[in-house]
């Protein structure tokens, strides 16, 4: 898998670089979505546990 650091990977996903390709926006969109899934699981059990 391809590393991005977090300023590449906030201009491709507000669309401001002009240098990334279709496949490059679709790897980070999906990586998005996938630590995006983690972190709702996460927060659930926190507030299912009442932490």
């Amino acid at each position: 898998m391809i590393e991005y650091s977090i300023t590449q990977l906030m201009d491709i996903l507000n669309k401001e670089s002009s240098e990334t390709n279709h496949v490059m926006e679709v790897e980070v969109i999906e990586l998005y979505q996938e630590l995006d899934t983690y972190y709702r699981s996460a927060l659930d059990k926190v507030e299912t546990k009442g932490l």
